[in-house]
């Protein structure tokens, strides 16, 4: 459980940091393939860096939160006690009756993870269904164009334009001038050509499975501005008449269905492709270069860890052996095992004592054949 909660934990935080390169450096910039292949790659970056384990021998940051008390505390739980209690005998032990847990907390949190993401596949499936029914209902006006090859899908009003593959899905109602139709026919053209369907299947599939993580939202509208933005580009480049074009974006309006999966003409957007379209700058190469450095900041952050280097065995020996040197104090020549015989016969016999002594009135007889007892009389 603290592995997967600090594994969530840095895979939010590449996320966000990689999210934060793309606002302040690509946002801006007119460099839309290399925007849209960063936006791509990002989530798979943010789920791989914090696997990565990069070994250096110096101190650095880190954001892991193996070091916290939150996560110190999760790891220290204790297991539960089986045995009650030990009553009378040694040998009679009473052991618990409870039932053991059928789930744990962990279980919880995986079950209501699943059941999230099977709502949020049933949403997604709903609107496949969607796009099925509304390519049903104008399979038998279906058009196919060589030249662009696509097929033109009639809605009959029940949705606005928008692509999804290789259908074009086309709202028949609407008042268009054919120089308008043209402009908007293009620019479903390029988000085909684009092949811009896959990248909007792969990123509801991410949404589906990382749903807790607020970032993979918001680098979705970032790739579907970014979608915009490309497509918008290819309308200008092939448009005589550029003005006209940021018109026709205000012109053309939604309807009711709005089904996430499909690339459409008009959406919420607008202002912000209006203003990248009137955006005159060239592209500052500075500001995109400095995504890779930026990058690599992250994974020395993440990925890098700090280990202790551990001495080498010929050198450790050889301080283990220095320190025993250390320690050790070597005997002096005259010190030497003595027996208990002769430090007795040295401490309690005086030069060569025989016969009998008077110490004060008493008779001290002193053996020299047996000088371990010494015999008052």
């Amino acid at each position: 459980m603290p592995e997967i909660i600090n594994y969530i934990w840095q895979s939010f935080f590449c996320l966000l940091f990689l999210f934060g390169i793309y606002w302040f450096f690509l946002r801006a910039e007119k460099a839309f393939a290399f925007n849209r292949l960063f936006i791509l790659l990002a989530p798979l970056l943010a789920l791989a860096l914090p696997l990565i384990e990069i070994p250096v021998q110096f101190s650095k940051p880190s954001i892991s939160l193996e070091e916290t008390e939150f996560l110190r505390s999760l790891a220290a739980v204790p297991e539960a006690e089986e045995i009650v209690g030990t009553f009378g005998l040694p040998e009679v032990t009473v052991q618990g009756s409870k039932l053991p847990l059928l789930m744990e907390l962990r279980d919880y949190l995986l079950v209501g993870y699943l059941l999230v993401v099977v709502f949020l596949g049933c949403k997604v499936y709903w609107q496949y269904i969607q796009l099925q029914m509304l390519l049903r209902k104008g399979w038998y006006q279906t058009t196919f164009d060589l030249k662009g090859d696509y097929f033109l899908v009639p809605t009959y009003g029940l949705a606005t334009v928008f692509s999804f593959f290789d259908k074009l899905f086309w709202d028949d109602t609407q008042q268009l001038r054919a120089d308008e139709r043209a402009q908007v026919i293009q620019h479903e053209i390029v988000h085909i050509r684009k092949k811009h369907s896959w990248d909007l299947v792969y990123y509801e599939i991410l949404c589906v499975l990382l749903w807790f993580n607020p970032v993979i939202y918001l680098m979705r509208s970032a790739l579907v501005d970014t979608h915009e933005y490309q497509a918008d580009a290819g309308v200008l480049k092939a448009t005589p008449g550029k003005a006209s074009y940021p018109k026709l974006l205000v012109k053309v309006a939604f309807k009711d269905l709005d089904l996430s999966l499909g690339n459409y003409f008009a959406k919420s957007t607008t202002l912000k492709r209006i203003e990248m379209m009137k955006n005159q700058s060239r592209i500052n190469w500075l500001k995109v270069s400095l995504v890779l450095p930026l990058t690599v900041i992250l994974l020395a952050l993440v990925s890098m860890k700090t280990i202790r280097v551990p001495y080498s065995s010929d050198k450790k020996k050889a301080e283990v052996r220095q320190q025993d040197e250390d320690l050790s104090l070597p005997a002096p020549a005259e010190w030497r095992q003595t027996s208990v015989q002769e430090t007795l016969s040295g401490f309690m016999t005086p030069p060569l004592m025989s016969g009998a002594e008077s110490i004060n009135g008493h008779i001290l007889d002193l053996s020299i054949e047996d000088n371990d007892h010494v015999l008052l009389r």
